[in-house]
């Protein structure tokens, strides 16, 4: 016999520990018996009857495998149960067709009686396949069975096993860790809500993973579903980041690594939610050094050293990089990194912070102290700075 069972994850382990129970059984009492666990996969689910909404669940097939039991030459097709002068049929060979005459006959081939059996039993010859009916209490003088009750129960356990009952109950009270999303609608999903919102990570009902949650779970889609939906023009910009994540070198990196294996298939467990959510501001964060490092790049191939050391310079049409704050035992300094309208790079530490814009214009005065190099970029260091705005000529010192 063989028998297919669709399981879910959850219950999984809960199934193959029955399973296992029934193998041990199953070798005290010789009987052949085997599983297999095959064809794990995703399939959707209505969490109530008759419900539009579904969920995604990750199911395993269960194989069960057990032969009948082959003893003096016989092997039990079924056994019978005489109630209201008729048989009650219990197959034990699922593949048996037992003779109708069968149904009624209430007999034992072993004494040639006809008495009141309440139990009987259904043997096939295994090779002249012939059927004969014996009474319970003749069974182990007949094909010496002395242990058929405990055959016989094994085979009714096997068929009474249920190892993939469910209901929508049991489906709807599934913790997230057990519901599976697509990695593709998820992307789209925190694209929109980090464009619109900015990445909320802090752990309160708004944070962007929340937001993402509510949009792909059937009991709060309702709420949010004219805010958001699948945008199609998305496509592109979520197959790039899921291209850039199955391509990753981690290079040691656990986060780079953890994001490499879970895109490595279509759909991840819920229990991984906020880390698939986290990977949208991640790649932008990436994609901004990578676009930094190319700006970089051609900026450090037009710097050249300003001036000579220690003398005074001018530099108008100058433009703000970036600031660093650094400690230091003079209770720390600012480093700013400028440029000017041809790409030459100046650095200046200035012991307070000078609140420029990024996207302010100026002047600077200044003495160069210093020409050095960083990532082959040539750059001149400036010391006791004077700043102007081009725009209102107000004095930044």
């Amino acid at each position: 016999m063989k028998h297919t069972y669709t399981i879910f994850e959850a219950y999984k382990e809960k199934a193959e520990s029955k399973l296992n129970a029934v193998q041990k059984k199953a070798e005290k009492l010789n009987i052949p018996f085997s599983y297999a666990i095959e064809n794990e996969r995703i399939e959707e689910f209505s969490i109530r009857e008759n419900s539009v909404d579904k969920i995604k669940l990750k199911v395993f097939d269960f194989v069960v495998i057990g032969e009948t039991v082959v003893i003096g030459g016989y092997k039990i097709l079924a056994y019978t149960e005489a109630v209201n002068g008729e048989n009650i049929i219990y197959l034990i060979d699922d593949t048996a067709v037992i003779p109708k005459e069968y149904y009624t006959r209430i007999y034992c081939d072993h004494c040639k009686s006809a008495k009141n059996y309440k139990y009987s039993y259904l043997l096939e010859n295994v090779e002249t396949k012939e059927i004969i009916q014996v009474g319970k209490t003749c069974m182990k003088l007949y094909i010496d069975f002395y242990n058929v009750d405990a055959v016989i129960g094994f085979y009714d356990n096997l068929k009474g096993l249920n190892i993939d009952e469910y209901n929508e109950d049991m489906i709807y009270s599934m913790g997230s860790g057990y519901r599976y999303f697509s990695i593709a609608d998820t992307l789209n999903y925190t694209i929109q809500a980090v464009e619109k919102y900015g990445y909320i990570k802090e752990c309160n009902s708004k944070n962007t993973a929340n937001l993402v949650s509510d949009c792909l779970c059937p009991n709060t889609k309702e709420k949010i579903v004219a805010e958001f939906k699948i945008d199609a023009s998305l496509k592109s910009r979520v197959d790039e980041i899921i291209k850039y994540y199955t391509d990753v070198e981690d290079k040691g990196n656990s986060y780079l690594h953890n994001l490499k294996v879970l895109f490595k298939t279509d759909y991840f467990s819920g229990k991984f939610f906020n880390f698939i959510v986290s990977a949208v501001p991640s790649y932008y964060k990436i994609e901004a050094r990578i676009i930094k490092a190319k700006e970089d790049e051609k900026t450090a191939k037009v710097s050249n050293y300003i001036g000579a050391v220690g003398e005074k310079i001018t530099v108008a049409d100058m433009s703000l990089k970036s600031v660093h704050y650094f400690d230091n035992q003079w209770g720390g300094s600012y480093l700013y990194v400028m440029t000017d309208a041809v790409g030459n790079i100046y650095t200046w530490y200035a012991s307070t912070d000078k609140n420029i814009d990024e996207d302010s214009i100026f002047t600077i005065k200044g003495t160069v102290k210093n020409h050095t190099d960083y990532r082959e970029a040539k750059q001149t260091v400036l010391t006791r700075c004077k700043i102007t705005l081009q725009d209102n000529q107000a004095k930044i010192i």
